[in-house]
C-alpha cells in the first residue's frame, strides 16, 4: 500500500527571524528529499487531502526512488515508479505524476 503524500514526516513552522539554530540536530536531509519529491508529485497531479493519489519516497545513497498511485476522474488507477538522482527530487516528482496522468488518459 502506498501512502498519502508525506506521511509520518514532522515538520515544524515557526515566526520568521527567530533563532531555529536548536533544531539543526533533527533535520533529516533524507526525509526533506523524498518530501519535496511526494509534495511535487501531488501538487502536479493538482491533488489535495482528499484525492485520490498515493507516493512514497525512499533515498538510498544518493538515489531517490519514487512509487506513485493516481485515480483519474472515471476510476482509471495507475501506478508507476522512478529513480534518480536525489538532488533533482522535486523534478522526479512532477514527471511521474505526468507520466501516471497521461497513462490513465490514453484509456
Amino acid at each position: 500500500m502506498i501512502p498519502s503524500a508525506s506521511q509520518g514526516i514532522l515538520a515544524v513552522q515557526g515566526r520568521q527571524g527567530e533563532d531555529y539554530s536548536f533544531l539543526d540536530n533533527f533535520h533529516n536531509r533524507k526525509s526533506e528529499f523524498a518530501s519535496k519529491a511526494e509534495r511535487r508529485f501531488l501538487k502536479s497531479l493538482g491533488g489535495g487531502c482528499s484525492s485520490p493519489v498515493a507516493v512514497y519516497g525512499q533515498i538510498h545513497n544518493d538515489e531517490l526512488l519514487l512509487n506513485g498511485m493516481y485515480v483519474d476522474a472515471y476510476g482509471n488507477i495507475e501506478t508507476g515508479k522512478i529513480s534518480g538522482d536525489k538532488n533533482k527530487s522535486e523534478q522526479l516528482g512532477e514527471t511521474l505524476a505526468l507520466r501516471l496522468k497521461e497513462k490513465a488518459g490514453c484509456r
